[in-house]
């Protein structure tokens, strides 16, 4: 009788619900799970889970349910062998909220490195705020296992948080939830930095999928001819290659601390990226699913948040050329469905935080973030799909860093958001343009002014101070107060090519705005862009959403 790894002392169990215990077992027997009064027993035996389609994809053998359970703790929990009399004891376990974080490299940056996080870890001490992180590793063999067995469940303090291996986003929304619920607070941390979908996905689903085809069939080229001592050459070549990049930069900024990003450009060129595809890669399609994702499932959680895209967004651009936006969509509505199918809940809460702004030094603005974020937008508002969430970062960001320091922001939205689901305040609405453009004629013809209904602005829209720049120089004027971000499409007098433009005037009021130009307009957007100031909010500080309608 062995349980999944995730069954540790000091865990966090789902409050008022059914709760999934589950491991391996060497031969038939029966198991009994008692805690806090409770006792249930359960016939386990090798792929006990095999038959059923629940699980037929799963690791375990056996999976017993306990009945639901109030908050409250700590609690010891005993699982029995009947057959060998062994017993595991388990201490330390509270029952209050668990939420899974997953994706890759923005929910998985670290408190101790975020804006302010230093000054944060001082004062951390929540012992009823616990995390598992589940370990990063490409396969499923022994060594695995040998990390999971270090695996521990660790409360929020200033010892563990030191350690670096907790979600800046995960502990400011677990704080909110902690405070305002007065409940114990669980996470599960499974993510990787610089993964695509595609690696959280099962190949079974992927095959089924036009979109998930492209991912399958580069890869397996890629491999078909490639032993395991030329992945290796390749991988290393690779790492040295960015480790001289690294080293420098570290020198070029010890001699000289204030270096500009051209003279750190000029110096050592691009960072290289993405690393090259092997059979024990962790950016594989499918890989870390079955090493990362389905070791963790199906544990009784309340709810997932996921921050991801960020690798598959100029894939993205290029499979949506023909205009249509739904290769991304398309996955995303697809993992959702198979998350849920894991954790064996179809209506699990999920919670999908937007690609914030972002863009290279020197490079060219394609669009593709604001094309992943259209995506993200469409599959979780949409699709048809219930019980998802966005969290919009679009008024955050920083030039040149994929990973910005303001972590707090985008925590509390999602703390929000959470809060929101439980009902202990206002689910948060952000204001967006609702699609209903008006478009005026005069003299026969299509005029230069649209009018933007904007829902969730009741009590009007308001410019407020921002982090970010005006990098594409929207306005030549130092003291400019107005609105940024808005682009309207219209035909280049000289080519005849549509091209998107400043527009000549843009004003607003109540949830209404105003677009003027001295072109016929055909499309309008706003914050359509991967990397430019945005300033518009509703009333509750809710930036406005990024959004893109053709006329």
């Amino acid at each position: 009788m062995k349980l999944a790894a995730i069954f540790k002392d000091n865990m966090i169990l789902q409050r008022d619900r059914k709760v999934r215990v589950f491991g391996w077992t060497e031969s038939e027997d029966t198991l009994t799970i008692s805690i806090d009064g409770i006792e249930v027993s359960g016939n386990v035996m090798p792929g006990g889970l095999a038959s059923q389609d629940e699980m037929s994809l799963g690791v375990y053998d056996w999976m017993i349910e306990l009945p639901s359970h109030e908050a409250g703790g700590p609690f010891d929990m005993t699982i029995k062998s009947e057959k060998t009399g062994e017993m595991a004891t388990l201490t330390g376990i509270l029952y209050g909220e668990v939420w899974i974080n997953t994706g890759q490299s923005n929910i998985e940056f670290c408190l101790k490195d975020a804006k302010g996080g230093l000054e944060e870890i001082k004062n951390a001490r929540f012992p009823e705020i616990r995390y598992y992180t589940v370990p990063n590793y490409p396969m499923v063999d022994a060594g695995l296992e040998s990390f999971e067995e270090k695996t521990s469940w660790d409360s929020v303090d200033a010892s563990c948080l030191f350690s670096g291996d907790i979600s800046a986003i995960g502990y400011y929304y677990s704080v909110m939830l902690y405070q305002e619920l007065g409940v114990p607070i669980g996470m599960i941390d499974c993510y990787k930095g610089g993964t695509s979908i595609s690696c959280w996905m099962e190949r079974s689903t992927l095959e089924t999928m036009s979109e998930g085809r492209i991912y399958l069939d580069e890869y397996d080229a890629i491999i078909a001819d490639q032993t395991d001592e030329e992945y290796q050459q390749i991988i290393d070549a690779f790492n040295k290659k960015n480790e001289e990049h690294d080293r420098i930069v570290a020198e070029l900024l010890e001699r000289k601390p204030d270096a500009t990003k051209a003279e750190i450009f000029d110096a050592a060129g691009p960072y290289s990226w993405p690393p090259p595809l092997g059979r024990t890669s962790e950016f594989r399609p499918c890989g870390l699913v079955e090493s990362m994702l389905k070791r963790v499932a199906p544990y009784t959680v309340k709810g997932a948040v996921f921050y991801q895209g960020e690798e598959d967004a100029l894939r993205n651009l290029k499979m949506s050329s023909s205009g249509e936006n739904t290769f991304y969509r398309n996955l995303l509505v697809r993992f959702i469905q198979e998350l849920r199918r894991f954790f064996l809940d179809e209506d699990l809460p999920f919670i999908d935080i937007q690609l914030c702004q972002f863009i290279d030094y020197g490079a060219e603005d394609l669009r593709d973030w604001a094309y992943l974020r259209e995506a993200q937008d469409y599959a979780i508002n949409y699709s048809g799909l219930k019980n998802t969430y966005l969290v919009p970062l679009i008024d955050l960001g920083e030039y040149d860093n994929v990973h910005p320091l303001d972590k707090k922001t985008p925590g509390e939205r999602v703390g929000q958001m959470i809060l929101g689901i439980y009902g202990v305040q206002e689910l948060p609405k952000y204001p967006d343009c609702n699609r209903i453009i008006e478009v005026k004629d005069f003299d026969g013809k299509i005029t230069e002014r649209l009018e933007l209904r904007i829902a969730n602005a009741e009590d009007g829209l308001e410019i407020r101070d921002n982090e970010l720049i005006d990098l594409r120089h929207e306005q030549d004027d130092p003291d400019y107060n107005g609105a940024y971000g808005f682009e309207i499409l219209v035909r280049d007098e000289r080519t005849g090519d549509e091209i998107w433009v400043t527009p000549t005037l843009v004003t607003f009021g109540d949830n209404l705005i105003t677009i003027k130009s001295d072109q016929e307009i055909l499309g309008v957007s706003y914050g359509f862009f991967n990397y430019g100031k945005v300033n518009l909010y509703n009333s509750k500080g809710l930036p406005l959403k990024q959004f893109r309608v053709m006329l």
